[in-house]
């Protein structure tokens, strides 16, 4: 089993030309343009205390509206057909991954770098469809383990189930629907 390293991975994703890369992808979205207009700002977080709460950037927007994106960019380059999410951070001390109760996250931003895909992932229902479907998921695709390599001498391992594109995305767009039909009742 590799060992992924956390400081390689998120030097990585601070690189100038990731973050070049992921802001004019924030500021050509059509779907942030439709939904807050236009942005104003956009704030990568430097500190520990918000990425543990899930936020690695932040978009401020002309309207006065905040919104706070916690980014998964897939790095290697191999085609994967999946989505990772992250059942456990520490496999075996059994601490639960990104997908939990508690996170500032509005929205998680997969980037897979080898296809150049960009999933916008509304954390809420994400987290909803998550609970609802973890179950047969895990028993469906499996658990994907990989050794880590934190800060500190420290080594643990991580699970994730791999998803299926349009298996997840089609998850959150039927429980889109369901929320609103719910609303409107």
């Amino acid at each position: 089993m590799k060992i992924n390293y956390y400081k390689e991975d998120l030097k990585f994703s601070k690189k100038i030309t990731i973050r070049k890369m992921m802001n004019h992808h924030y500021r050509k979205s059509k779907y942030f343009s439709s939904t807050y207009g236009s942005i104003l700002k956009i704030t990568p977080i430097q500190g520990k205390t918000l990425q543990i709460k899930g936020v690695d950037l932040i978009i401020d927007f002309e309207n006065g509206r905040r919104i706070y994106i916690d980014e998964k960019v897939r790095r290697k380059w191999v085609k994967y057909k999946d989505i990772l999410l992250e059942e456990y951070h520490d496999y075996d001390k059994k601490i639960p991954g990104w997908l939990k109760e508690g996170q500032l996250t509005d929205y998680v931003i997969y980037v897979k770098l080898s296809t150049r895909k960009v999933y916008i992932l509304p954390f809420k229902i994400l987290l909803l469809v998550w609970k609802e479907n973890y179950e047969n998921w895990w028993r469906q695709y499996g658990r994907v383990l990989a050794k880590n390599k934190w800060y500190t001498p420290k080594r643990y391992r991580t699970s994730c189930i791999p998803i299926p594109p349009d298996i997840l995305l089609n998850k959150i767009n039927d429980k889109k629907i369901e929320l609103r039909i719910k609303n409107e009742i």
